[in-house]
């Protein structure tokens, strides 16, 4: 806990010192933008697995397993003219299965929500196409249904963009990133506006 709350500490120095170089002459310091995500990281497998294991050793089961997106909103505050920090909260129920044992059909799923700090650095700024990288960490919650055990367990979100296209005009925006994490593994997209 004493690591994270440091890595948190660091995290708001660095970006203090930086601020101070932002031009108020930049009237578009904030973005808004909506996510779509498939497969993330931790969620996905967790779901995967639990689905799994729940129909081991019972040769009467049927049943299917579907995969469905995970949805990001997020915030982020541009501080300099290539480094923005900001939040996202993701929602999403990266796999459930419906299960029939012995003629009764149980949904098993697992859920989640989480809330991360965000980082972005812009690498290439072009008038309509920018390319960048960003990090996030936080918490999330999972939440199973259809189990015996149905109890919230905590849990770390991070999300890695290694690299992302940002494109569009100055107002409104559409992103393409390869990620991984809890807002989505190998490619999220989503559309934005700059205020």
């Amino acid at each position: 806990m004493k690591k994270f709350v440091l890595v948190i500490l660091m995290f708001c120095i660095l970006f203090s010192a930086v601020a101070a170089d932002f031009s108020e002459s930049n009237s578009k310091k904030n973005e808004i933008q909506f996510k779509v995500g498939m497969f993330p990281a931790v969620e996905f497998f967790a779901g995967v697995f639990t689905s799994a294991f729940s129909s081991i050793g019972n040769e009467s089961e049927d049943g299917s397993m579907k995969i469905i997106p995970s949805f990001t909103f997020e915030y982020l505050r541009n501080v300099t003219p290539k480094n923005a920090i900001g939040a996202s909260v993701s929602w999403g129920m990266p796999a459930f299965a419906n299960i029939v044992r012995n003629g009764e059909e149980t949904f098993n799923s697992l859920m989640y929500v989480s809330l991360q700090f965000k980082y972005r650095r812009i690498y290439m700024d072009r008038p309509s196409v920018k390319l960048f990288g960003a990090v996030g960490l936080g918490g999330e919650v999972f939440i199973p249904t259809g189990t015996e055990d149905s109890r919230a367990s905590p849990f770390v979100a991070f999300q890695l963009t290694p690299f992302g296209v940002w494109f569009g005009g100055e107002k409104f925006f559409g992103t393409a990133e390869v990620t991984v994490g809890s807002e989505g593994s190998m490619l999220t997209v989503g559309g934005g506006y700059r205020f």
